[in-house]
């Protein structure tokens, strides 16, 4: 080699790693759709204040960097509508898993004046500016009216995206977990309140709005719900089965002829009960039933859990649920006045039982039975409707003065349920003090009840189904029904113990029982609330819009009563301020004032709709008339659920308020129902879709839809 070429040899190596090509490092890019099954469905925006603005919403997409490769990037929105595109911060999503995504969520007012109809794509792009690749992802906004349907989309997309922005993310052995409590979130949210129950509500609040931790890889909420149910396993324990007594003396006795019965629960037969524990907090009875919510309504009972001690970690969904609910029955108080449940497990000794701790238990009874196919034995049902019968007021039972009595009878509080069974009708003794008989006031305590008769069977009937089979003339429900009516429009400045539109937690629990009225096992959803006090109209406990809103009805429902609350808001005439994203969280309404994550959760679950399962929304049908030999015909689409269901039950009625009946059944896999029987042109039929389940109890209502058959 001559000198010269050795002299240059350096430099020749020198531009040869130069010359190099940039590895090319598209990043992922996500935005969240409207429904996940659909991402095509756009959201909502819509004008204020008689087209003067236009409603502030939240266009939420995260990114990733593949390979981790150091590049810098650019996240870019073009909203679609004309306006400057904006250029957002590379914002690492809370947590201390590197893997977590950014965020490139932001706030957005389209055009004003665009009529309604106008439909607008936003674009997403993220840019590798080391190596010049691409990533977008877009998502589709529509311009509605301004109406109730419009203003809760909007909240309900805002809420999700707060609880989106503080949802934290770590590692746990290698597995991805995430939530919004302490452990996670230094000086996290959960001030006081049991850990495990802040996730699974707020994990519960995205999949009731169809984000699933199965979900579309695109969909950046679907990684919220899959680390987020992860995260429930490492709040549970495993203990072995054991039998219990159950020793009721009075009606109706939980034990055949009033004599003790003795049994073991293991549905499964695999020796395990499982509690869950809540970070420190001893209250595995009021937080369970909100665990118990969000691993059915995540639709994979086939799926496992990767975490937890042993007795939980790869055990199915299916088989945790049923060992939680094989724990609450061996927990259920089994002595008198008892029937319902406590903080923590009363099978071995007698205490009061608590009424907000025994609504969790039968919510979760009632998701496991009517998603995952669990039976509730007969005899659980039986004890529990003794504290149901023992913790109702009558207008023979004194009131405290602190209640509004005089220590005399007082009719206000006739079909209020209390807070705790020890003091009630059973053993003639007066509440002595108004928190004994409601914690929370009457109208978080009375819900309670109602989400139990609910489980029982009992609603708006003259008779409720036991357990065993038998019947006993029963008006529970309707009492309790009508102190909650009678009571309804309340100004909520009285607070939580004297407005049943006051507290979260209270119209949480009113909402479950409306949507989950089962009377004689029979799902029939209530949508106007009913008193048997003369001259009380009813009323629509969702839907109503009252003269404080400009409407008809005597009051606001809870619909517009909580949209107008969003970001803190006081509940007043008017909407939230068009200006301001509002934060998208509420709080502050009876539960924990401090807190915003959990009363988030709820109120999502209130306005969504679902009680633990995304259900049919869309039944839509059209009728053809008759003529010479061809009978009239209505036919029905929807989209399928993506819960498990075995197969759609199809009901009928002939107006809004008639009773519907049972027509035909068509597979769990099926979209469409044709109906030829008994149709007249020129008539309009109200069509109702039933999930069922395989153990043929069902699982949620579809929307009622009115359909016409046209004249001939």
């Amino acid at each position: 080699m001559s000198a010269n070429l050795k002299r240059w040899c350096p430099l020749l190596g020198l531009a040869a790693i130069l010359a190099q090509p940039v590895f090319a490092v598209v990043p992922v890019v996500k935005t969240v759709p409207w429904d996940p099954a659909d991402s095509t469905l756009p959201h909502t925006t819509y004008p204020l204040s008689g087209g003067a603005t236009e409603v502030t919403i939240r266009l939420v997409g995260t990114w990733q960097d593949p390979s981790n490769s150091g590049h810098t990037f650019q996240a870019v929105w073009d909203f679609g509508d004309g306006s400057p595109t904006v250029t957002v911060p590379n914002t690492l999503t809370p947590g201390s898993d590197p893997g977590r995504p950014f965020d490139a969520s932001v706030a957005h007012q389209y055009p004003v004046g665009a009529p309604a109809g106008t439909a607008w794509t936003a674009t997403l792009t993220v840019t590798d500016t080391t190596a010049g690749d691409i990533g977008t992802a877009t998502v589709n906004v529509i311009q509605e009216l301004d109406t109730l349907k419009s203003r809760t989309n909007v909240a309900i997309a805002n809420g999700l995206w707060y609880m989106h922005s503080t949802f934290a993310r770590a590692l746990a052995s290698g597995t991805p977990v995430g939530g919004w409590d302490s452990s996670l979130i230094s000086g996290g949210f959960d001030n006081g309140i049991p850990s495990v129950g802040l996730d699974a509500s707020n994990v519960l609040a995205f999949e009731v709005q169809g984000h699933r931790p199965n979900g579309p890889a695109s969909d950046p909420y679907t990684e919220i719900a899959a680390r987020g149910v992860q995260r429930l396993f490492q709040f549970m324990n495993s203990s072995p089965v054991a039998a219990k007594t159950y020793n009721f003396s009075g009606p109706p006795a939980a034990c055949p002829g009033g004599l003790a019965c003795t049994f073991t629960f293991d549905g499964n037969s695999n020796g395990h009960l499982i509690y869950a524990n809540a970070d420190g907090y001893n209250q595995p009875f009021y937080q369970g039933g909100m665990v118990i919510d969000a691993l059915t309504a995540a639709g994979t009972p086939a799926a496992t859990a990767l975490l937890g001690n042993a007795g939980v970690v790869g055990q199915t969904f299916q088989n945790i649920v049923q060992d939680m609910i094989d724990g609450y029955n061996y927990c259920q108080s089994p002595f008198n006045p008892g029937g319902g449940w406590t903080y923590g497990c009363d099978n071995n000794s007698e205490s009061h039982v608590d009424n907000s701790v025994s609504q969790w238990a039968s919510i979760g009874e009632i998701a496991a039975n009517r998603v995952m196919g669990i039976p509730i034995p007969s005899v659980v049902l039986n004890a529990n409707s003794e504290w149901l019968f023992n913790g109702q007021a009558t207008d023979a039972w004194p009131m405290p003065t602190a209640a509004g009595g005089s220590g005399v009878s007082n009719s206000n509080y006739y079909g209020a349920y209390t807070y705790a069974a020890d003091w009630g009708r059973s053993t003639g003794q007066p509440c002595v003090a108004f928190e004994n008989c409601w914690a929370w006031g009457p109208y978080a305590d009375t819900p309670s009840g109602m989400v139990q008769l609910s489980m029982n069977g009992a609603g708006r009937t003259t008779n409720t189904l036991f357990g065993d089979g038998s019947t006993d003339p029963d008006q529970r429900f309707n009492y309790a029904e009508t102190f909650e009516r009678d009571n309804f429009c309340n100004p909520t400045s009285n607070g939580y113990t004297g407005s049943p539109r006051f507290g979260v937690y209270g119209m949480l629990s009113f909402s479950k029982s409306m949507r989950l009225h089962n009377p004689g096992g029979v799902l029939s959803p209530i949508t106007f609330m009913r008193s048997l006090t003369p001259g009380v109209a009813a009323l629509d406990w969702y839907n109503a819009i009252g003269p404080e809103s400009g409407g008809g009805d005597q009051c606001d429902g809870f619909d517009e009563t909580l949209v107008k609350r969003q970001g803190g808001g006081s509940g007043v005439a008017g909407n939230p301020d068009p200006s301001n994203t509002q934060g998208g969280y509420w709080s502050g309404r009876g539960f924990v004032n401090e807190h915003n994550v959990m009363e988030t959760g709820w109120t999502i679950q209130i306005l969504t709709g679902g009680v633990f399962v995304s259900c049919v929304n869309n039944l839509t049908g059209r009728g053809t008339a008759g003529g010479g030999r061809q009978p009239a015909r209505i036919d029905l689409t929807w989209t399928d659920m993506t819960t498990p269901v075995d197969h759609y039950d199809m009901y009928v009625a002939n107006g809004p308020s008639a009773p519907y009946s049972k027509i035909g059944s068509v597979p769990g896999t099926s979209s469409a129902f044709s109906d030829r029987s008994g149709l007249t042109n020129g008539n309009t039929f109200y069509f109702e879709l039933h999930a069922v389940n395989s153990a043929n109890v069902d699982i949620c209502v579809s929307n009622a839809d009115p359909v016409t058959v046209p004249a001939n």
